[in-house]
């Protein structure tokens, strides 16, 4: 029977039917997922079509706190909200989890020169049964469709590597997706400019020094398309930021201060109450606290913008105070590529975030990676929870969002999972560290592994850039593009493991 599936004849038919079987069972055991900010895309979704509208919700707190959100994912929210109506998150469902099906199988079989077939279908099964991989395409939220532009990216990538693809074939698939990627997460720009460049100079070098031009254009272009919309709207022409956010977020891993981040702080913080949580350990700012900070500067007459420059400014002298604090932020943005173990090692008792030592910390990882894969309970009481937060202070959220919102997520969400779902909590068993370390060593040891290695960093450096530089702490979340990869270089790791262990041939006289 697998020498049958593994045929060539209709293999990738055979291989997509598996994949789609996986995905509905993962889908039909799960139901609806969420996070807290969901509802953010649900409130841009509403104005976004209204240029009045949409400027009016940029300048209050709300635009204060989600100036970095890019526009792909509530203009799809609206386009289905008008197809679709009260089946929004079906729809969702069956568009997320149906192209992730297809899309995998596109990756794996870009690399069919580098693994064999049966290896192929082993990626398939891992990627799509992968619980914490699959549960995002239960949401509605941007992990699962960038994950999905990426690997897309990857893939077309792959094959003009391979010459299977014309390089201007590649590169126009490639700047296309970079421009839709880049409206779902911003790093996308990164990583699908750095895969063209990689393309353009496997195929040509420096003869035809143009193409890097035009993926510089292109990528400018994806970058700039939505912060001049929000200025033709109305606004200022800004990039995306979290300028105001950067002192909260600072805050987490800096207490202690020294006298020259006392000094940044006079011309920023005002409120009394505010300096002593910033020089004391027992708690970090809270959004009301960044109200304050930027009412605060407004009051003595900076406009909102200068507001989150100076914050910014400040943050960046205290998180650059000594280089403890330093090597807190780059160790906790570990957990942006996945790690757990990593990013909270290596003496449990140190104070690795403000309120957590490091083994606390490794706990708060484990139990949110339980959380987003599906694998825990009261989905239903904690979305009632949430929903009672964002009626209270600081309001960012309009009572038609909030009904908006609830009435599409709220009757499809599952208190727990079903069907075999529970058995794949044995992943809770294998820290994921397990798996990058052996993924991550597949790319340098697979063939063509200057190629290899160089997408393998494209994805993960501005991924681990981006969350050092805008959370400080990282966010296991972002790590979900990179799974089909650490996956990708598990199995290579099992073939020359299989090819290493596989008895010899007996020789007969």
């Amino acid at each position: 029977m697998l020498a049958w599936f593994l045929n060539e004849r209709h293999f990738t038919l055979k291989l997509l039917i598996v994949s789609f079987v996986l995905n509905g069972a993962m889908a039909f055991s799960r139901g609806a997922s969420y996070w807290f900010d969901t509802i953010a895309y649900f409130e841009i979704a509403r104005v976004i079509a209204d240029p009045a509208a949409f400027h009016q919700l940029n300048e209050s707190n709300f635009g204060l706190f989600f100036q970095h959100i890019v526009p792909g994912l509530p203009l799809l929210i609206l386009l289905f909200e008008k197809i679709f109506g009260t089946m929004l998150w079906p729809a969702f469902a069956v568009l997320q989890y149906g192209l992730s099906a297809a899309v995998c199988v596109y990756f794996a079989r870009g690399f069919d020169g580098l693994i064999k077939r049966s290896s192929q279908l082993i990626l398939v099964v891992l990627i799509e049964t992968f619980a914490y991989y699959s549960d995002f395409h239960s949401a509605i939220l941007t992990e699962s469709l960038s994950a999905s532009l990426a690997l897309l990216i990857i893939a077309v990538t792959v094959r003009c590597l391979d010459g299977k693809y014309p390089l201007y074939r590649a590169l126009i698939s490639l700047l296309i997706l970079t421009f839709i990627g880049c409206q779902f997460r911003s790093y996308l720009v990164v990583i699908g400019a750095g895969c063209s460049a990689l393309a353009v100079f496997e195929r040509r070098r420096f003869r035809q020094f143009w193409l890097y031009g035009v993926v510089a254009v292109v990528a400018v272009a994806s970058a700039v398309a939505y912060p001049a919309y929000r200025a033709a709207a109305g606004g200022r022409f800004k990039p995306l930021n979290v300028d105001a956010l950067m002192l909260m977020h600072t805050s987490y891993v800096a207490w202690d201060l020294d006298a020259r981040s006392q000094r940044a702080l006079d011309s920023v913080v005002f409120d009394p109450v505010i300096r002593e949580k910033l020089t004391l350990q027992r708690e970090a700012l809270n959004t009301n606290d960044v109200l304050k900070l930027v009412s605060d500067l407004e009051a003595r007459g900076l406009s909102r913008d200068q507001a989150g420059d100076l914050i910014n400014t400040a943050s960046k002298t205290v998180r650059t105070q000594s280089t403890e604090i330093m090597l807190r932020q780059l160790q906790l943005s570990l957990s942006s590529l996945g790690f757990q173990y990593l990013a909270t090692c290596c003496d449990s008792s140190r104070a690795l975030r403000r309120g957590f030592d490091g083994k606390a910390m490794l706990d708060h990882l484990k139990r949110y990676y339980r959380w987003n894969a599906g694998l825990a309970k009261n989905y239903q009481r904690t979305f009632e929870t949430y929903n009672a937060l964002y009626l209270q202070p600081p309001y960012l959220y309009s009572q038609a969002a909030i009904d908006w919102y609830t009435s599409r997520v709220g009757p499809y969400i599952f208190d727990q999972a079903y069907m075999f779902r529970p058995a794949l909590g044995i992943t809770r068993l294998i820290p994921p560290d397990f798996f990058i370390i052996l993924g991550l060593a597949g790319f340098i040891i697979a063939r063509r592994n200057w190629q290899m290695i160089s997408i393998l960093i494209i994805c993960m450096a501005p991924i681990y850039a981006a969350s050092l530089m805008a959370s400080v702490v990282g966010n296991t979340r972002y790590s979900h593009p990179l799974w089909p990869l650490y996956f990708l270089g598990l199995v290579v790791v099992g073939e020359r493991a299989a090819s290493k262990f596989k008895p010899s041939p007996q020789t007969t006289s």
